[in-house]
């Protein structure tokens, strides 16, 4: 099987990079925290209504130099520096925990995303701000006018994706780039080639938009859930919830 990618490789190089990292798995990172910030954010759909605010208390766990918080790529300061030191000077940096010195990646070179092949799916347009509850990938990831590979660099798209506070831009690197990141054994990062190719799509479409982002926002409750257990000493998940709220 690996033959067969590398060989499908080969034929038809990839364009370039999702840019990933862990998210924190069970207990996912926030960029903003579970409540909308006023002035932030649409009070009725929870969407950022100025992408450029910036988070100033994300916490992480762990030592990787490369996070995911709601989408964010949060970076520690070895790997920004080491993208300043490489020339991407084209990528800022804000400072998102001054305690642990991380950084936000934050792309300055955008690439149009080609909406008639990608098709995003889109839920519950609000009223109020103009945005939609959900923008979530749709049958994959295609750039609009890119038949070869990227240069190198590091690149955001011009959509947004995410759901209600986590909606955040995908960042994208040229495959040389990959290869440098990798050369340099950076932890935490993680790659997926484009374009990224949902095999599920039509299963999701199927079912609607609304069953994906109720079982989006189905999870997060339940971890929240988990959290606040925690934070009162529960193991046994038996255990009444109502515990929760006694004085």
């Amino acid at each position: 099987m690996a033959e067969d990618i590398s060989r499908s490789e080969e034929v038809h190089p990839p364009l370039g990079y999702l840019l990933d990292a862990h998210d924190g798995g069970l207990n996912p990172f926030n960029y903003w925290g579970d409540d909308p910030i006023p002035g932030i954010h649409c009070p009725e759909c929870c969407s950022p209504l100025d992408y450029d605010a910036v988070g100033k208390n994300v916490k992480v766990r762990g030592q990787n130099e490369a996070f995911d918080a709601d989408g964010h790529l949060i970076v520690s300061e070895r790997l920004r520096d080491w993208c300043l030191a490489s020339g991407y000077n084209d990528v800022r940096f804000p400072c998102v925990n001054e305690r642990r010195r991380l950084y936000e990646l934050r792309p300055t070179r955008v690439l149009q995303v080609d909406i008639e092949r990608s098709e995003p799916l889109l839920s519950d347009f609000c009223i109020k701000c103009g945005n939609f509850d959900s923008y979530l990938l749709g049958r994959g990831t295609f750039l609009y006018d890119i038949s070869k590979p990227l240069p190198d660099g590091i690149y955001r798209t011009d959509l947004v994706f995410g759901c209600r506070l986590g909606k955040h831009y995908l960042v994208i690197v040229g495959p040389v780039t990959r290869e440098k990141m990798l050369a340099e054994k950076l932890r935490g990062l993680q790659f997926r080639a484009l374009p990224a190719i949902d095999p599920h799509f039509e299963r999701r479409k199927a079912e609607g938009i609304k069953s994906d982002a109720w079982w989006r926002r189905k999870q997060r409750a339940m971890e929240r859930l988990r959290r606040m257990r925690a934070r009162k000493g529960i193991v046994d998940e038996s255990q009444p919830t109502t515990k929760l709220f006694r004085a």
